[in-house]
Order: C-alpha cells, then sequence, then structure tokens
C-alpha cells in the first residue's frame, strides 16, 4: 500500500475520532398531552385479556 494513502487515512481516523468526542445529543423532555379516555380504553382491553370466556379469531394470510 501507498504509505501516504495510510497517512490520510490514520490522520482522518483521528480527526473524525476528535470531532465526535465533542459532539453532544439535545436535551429535552417529552409532553404527553392525551384524552382520558384512552386510559379508560386500555383498563377494558385489559380486563378483557383476562377474561376467558370468549373466542379469539386468528387470521393469516401468506406463504406457509
Amino acid at each position: 500500500m501507498n504509505i501516504l494513502y495510510v497517512k490520510s487515512n490514520f490522520c482522518l481516523t483521528i480527526l473524525i475520532f476528535i470531532i465526535s468526542c465533542n459532539l453532544h445529543a439535545q436535551e429535552g423532555t417529552v409532553v404527553i398531552n392525551q384524552d382520558k379516555e384512552i386510559e379508560d380504553l386500555l383498563q377494558i382491553k385489559k380486563s378483557m385479556e383476562t377474561s376467558l370466556d370468549r373466542y379469539k379469531i386468528q387470521i393469516y394470510s401468506g406463504l406457509s
């Protein structure tokens, strides 16, 4: 291999490493505004999952 090629790759690698050490991710907060009815629906779904007096139908359409 050409020694100039090896030196330039090494310098480029070191430069990228130095630059990436100084990068910082953005910080912030996430606020979720949701309707109260969503919580009610999740509770209903949870109570339905524990109930054993119903049938479940699974439909498959695809290659075997």
